[in-house]
Formats: structure tokens, C-alpha cells, sequence
């Protein structure tokens, strides 16, 4: 069942009871609640829900709800802490609002050697299923790694980034320039280069800064920013660059299809991990235009606005 969308936050434990657990627990204060299994789970198993435009993790909805509180107090000095060290877990009367080193301390009290074993237990299960890079990559493999790992493809050769990305819709990724240094770098600009053994930046005397002397642009000769193909990367001078913007064909869609775009989006319930790319690549299929179409309005919120307030989005 979809859940209102104008619920009130107060009456948010009263739907989770109802409609989001797997089943009832026998006791409702010191039992653990299990969301329903066909909701898409993330790192260590948790559960994200989609409130008033913004993506929370469950458990810290669950725990704003109980307490009343509007504005998410969690960030990266306050963690949301589970009391019960069940990470699925969305019982509020098991979080705990603490500062990391107080989170830390909490969980080695209880056993220093289990904690640190399950914690290893953990690391390495996801560098099996390759959702953690290898150590001792060199710069090229890390590139074709990535390349390998945090990708899609479209019919179109595209390979779309899947990690962060900024607000212009580059994919960004920290990584270890040389060690003791980690730069925030632009994935398009990073597997071009290291895959074409070139520098990251031009600058002679650092290699690593991208705004160097004779700087150059890297040119999504695909105009899909999230794209990291490096075959659909060129760098080009920042002259030649500006006019392929300016001559490029404008990618525009009718108020009417942005609304089917809207409601589209509101009949789905649950963003399951991919389900979000899927959508995208939908509607770029049916407008014929970029996956960035049905990305910037209804999960950037960059366009559309009159039409996302109307929809309660924004």
C-alpha cells in the first residue's frame, strides 16, 4: 500500500506498525522491528524511506517520529546509534542519539575482539561482492575498477557513474592521489586519463591539479554529464568547449510530460537499489532526450518547480 503523501510526521509509527514491518513482534518496546523484505536495504542492511522530498534512513524517521522532533538531528557529529547493534532495526525505542567516539566506545564495552572480528567479517564480504575497491591498485586499474564496478549502460555506450555526484551532475569520488594525499576528483576526467596514461591536472609542477597552466576541458562528446565512458571523453580547450554547449541541441520537454513524469514517480512506493536509473532511462526513452530529464526534476528537484511545489515535492 502507498503511503499518503501529506501524512502528518506524528502519525508516521502508526503506518510503519501497520504496513512496513515483515511481522508483529511479541513485544513492541524491547523487540526489534523488521521492515518488510521487499524494500530495498543498503550498506549493513538498512532501510532508507523517502520523506518530503529527502531520503532518511528509516530508523531515524522512525525515531524523529516517536520524539516529535521535524527537523532530522542526526549528521556527522550526532549519530542515530542502535542500542540493540541490529543495523535493520527501525524500533525508535532503540536509537540513540551520540557523537561517534561515544557510538565507538558503546559498541567495544560489550566485546572488543567480536566487535572488531564482525566488523572485519563485514569489510570483507563487501570487497567479495565488489562493493569495496581492492588495496594496491595502481591508478590505471583503480580507473578500470570503477569503470567495471560503479556502472551502467545505456543504449546509447553511455557508462553511467553511479556514486556521488555534484550539482552539475558530474560523477565525484575521493581518492588516494599518492599516499598521505586524497583529492575529490571528477570520474569522467579520472578513467580518461589514467586509462590513456595521462595526468589527471596539467600543471607540471602537480599532476593532480586539473586547473593547471594549458588547461584543458574534459568534453562529454555524449553531453551526459554522469557519463564516464572514456571513449565519450576528449579534452578540449575551454573556448572549444563553450561553443559545443552553445550548439548543442536544447533538451526541452512539455509542462504536460513533466507532470507524467511527476505522477509517474508518485505511484512508485518503494527505490529498491537501480530502480531510480531505471526510471530515468525510461522516460529518456520515451522523450528520446537524457537520462538527466526525469533525473533533474523529480530526484534533483533542479527543474520544474512551480510543478513540484504543486505536487507537495518541494
Amino acid at each position: 500500500m502507498k503511503r499518503p503523501q501529506n501524512m502528518a510526521l506524528s502519525d508516521y509509527i502508526e503506518w510503519v506498525q501497520n504496513h512496513e514491518l515483515e511481522f508483529e513482534p511479541n513485544d513492541w518496546e524491547k523487540d526489534c522491528w523488521t521492515p518488510r523484505k521487499e524494500i530495498g536495504r543498503v550498506r549493513h542492511n538498512r532501510v532508507l524511506a523517502y520523506w518530503q522530498g529527502k531520503t532518511f534512513p528509516m530508523y531515524q524517521l522512525t525515531y524523529m517520529a516517536w520524539n516529535g522532533i521535524e527537523k532530522n538531528p542526526f549528521n556527522q557529529q550526532n549519530h542515530a546509534s542502535h542500542t540493540c547493534d541490529n543495523p535493520e532495526c527501525i524500533n525508535p525505542l532503540h536509537i540513540v542519539e551520540e557523537t561517534p567516539s561515544e557510538n565507538e566506545k558503546r559498541k567495544l564495552e560489550g566485546n572488543v575482539d567480536a566487535y572488531r572480528k564482525s566488523q572485519a567479517a563485514l569489510i570483507e564480504k563487501a570487497r567479495v561482492e565488489g562493493r569495496i575497491m581492492p588495496s594496491g591498485l595502481s591508478h590505471k586499474e583503480r580507473a578500470q575498477w570503477i569503470l567495471d564496478n560503479c556502472t551502467w549502460k545505456d543504449e546509447n555506450g553511455c557508462m553511467r557513474y553511479i556514486g556521488g555526484t555534484d550539482e552539475k551532475g558530474y560523477g565525484r569520488r575521493n581518492i588516494t592521489a599518492y599516499p598521505g594525499r586524497k583529492k575529490k576528483v571528477e570520474m569522467h576526467r579520472y578513467i580518461h586519463c589514467m586509462l590513456n596514461d595521462l595526468p589527471y591536472g596539467e600543471d607540471p609542477n602537480d599532476p593532480w591539479n586539473a586547473k593547471g597552466k594549458g588547461f584543458k576541458v574534459a568534453h562529454h562528446k555524449c553531453e551526459q554529464p554522469n557519463c564516464v565512458n572514456p571513449d565519450h571523453i576528449e579534452l578540449v580547450s575551454r573556448s572549444r568547449n563553450a561553443l559545443s554547449i552553445t550548439t548543442s541541441k536544447a533538451r526541452k520537454i512539455t509542462e504536460g510530460t513533466a507532470r507524467e513524469i511527476i505522477e509517474d514517480f508518485l505511484s512508485v512506493s518503494e527505490w529498491p537499489i537501480g530502480s531510480k536509473a531505471a526510471f530515468c532511462k525510461k522516460w529518456a526513452e520515451k522523450t528520446g532526450l537524457s537520462v538527466d530529464v526525469a533525473n533533474n526534476i523529480v530526484f534533483r528537484k533542479r527543474n520544474w518547480k512551480p510543478l513540484l511545489e504543486e505536487y507537495n515535492l518541494i
